[in-house]
């Protein structure tokens, strides 16, 4: 359940990467689509097997699962609330400009991972799943969420082509509620969590 939710938070997301799928859709089609997805998708894998390892390492995270619980619910709640309220820009110059499938992933790939704010996400959440026992936890809340990230990815590029641009950014106002509030309500679990142990 924890990683269908996570991937849905992750899938439906409307930071600046969606904005750059967006473009890389209108300008090249679906195949530049496919790989912007593929960029999205990478960067939060290997952000969260770094933040997976560098929680490792934290072996006294146990004697504070209250605090690290109410942290992760906190950075969640925080993060709903900045994506919603934050403008979120669409410039079609940012995938145009790229010549190369590979250009344009290299890109969506490094804008998502310089992103501060999805390190906090990633660091919160394997947090929560290593003072949770971690185990089969890892895999039953992890390959789940980034399936389902990628699906939804592909689908927003699907829904692009389709649809066209103005179409779904003349809705991603619900999208982005929709996102928050999942965010919002996820890290209010958490921090009602950490008020129970």
């Amino acid at each position: 359940m924890y990683g269908i939710s996570l991937g849905l938070v992750l899938g439906l997301a409307t930071g600046p990467t969606f904005f750059i799928l967006i473009s890389a859709t209108v300008s090249g089609g679906k195949s530049r689509g496919i790989y912007s997805a593929a960029g999205i998708v990478d960067s939060d894998l290997i952000m969260a097997i770094l933040s997976m390892v560098g929680v490792g390492f934290v072996n006294t995270l146990y004697e504070y699962k209250p605090i690290v619980s109410l942290v992760a619910g906190v950075v969640l709640i925080l993060a709903g609330v900045l994506s919603y309220a934050l403008k979120s820009g669409f410039s079609e110059g940012k995938a145009q400009g790229l010549k190369t499938d590979l250009g344009l992933y290299i890109q969506i790939f490094w804008v998502n991972i310089i992103n501060p704010f999805n390190w906090l996400f990633w660091i919160a959440v394997c947090g929560w799943i290593k003072m949770n026992g971690g185990g089969m936890l890892w895999w039953w809340v992890l390959v789940p969420a980034f399936l389902i990230e990628f699906i939804l990815n592909v689908l927003k590029m699907f829904l692009v082509a389709r649809l066209g641009r103005t179409y779904l950014l003349d809705r991603i106002k619900w999208l982005k509620l929709l996102v928050s509030l999942s965010m919002i309500t996820l890290g209010a679990y958490l921090v009602v969590n950490g008020f129970n142990i």
